[in-house]
């Protein structure tokens, strides 16, 4: 479950600074079935312009945000929703 390629193309190809998606959407970006157990471990080994937000266990669904884009120039700019994070 260390392939998160498509869910990354997902997430990026949104366009949007945060992204809700249910248990039932992941299943269907990823190909696995998708419970709490499992969000945990995407929160934990997800590594992309995007992080786990948030996990409703009882709503079940994952919301990711954007942490980071680059500038034209190659630098890295800190998105508003990151910073409300810290």
């Amino acid at each position: 479950m260390n392939n998160y390629k498509e869910l990354q193309n997902y997430l990026i190809n949104s366009c949007n600074a945060t992204v809700k998606l249910s248990f039932d959407n992941l299943k269907e970006i990823l190909g696995i079935e998708v419970n709490y157990n499992i969000a945990l471990h995407i929160q934990k080994n997800f590594h992309c312009t995007y992080k786990v937000d948030y996990i409703s266990k009882k709503e079940k669904y994952i919301s990711f945000c954007k942490t980071e884009m680059q500038n034209d120039d190659g630098t890295t700019i800190t998105t508003l929703t990151s910073m409300l994070w810290w």
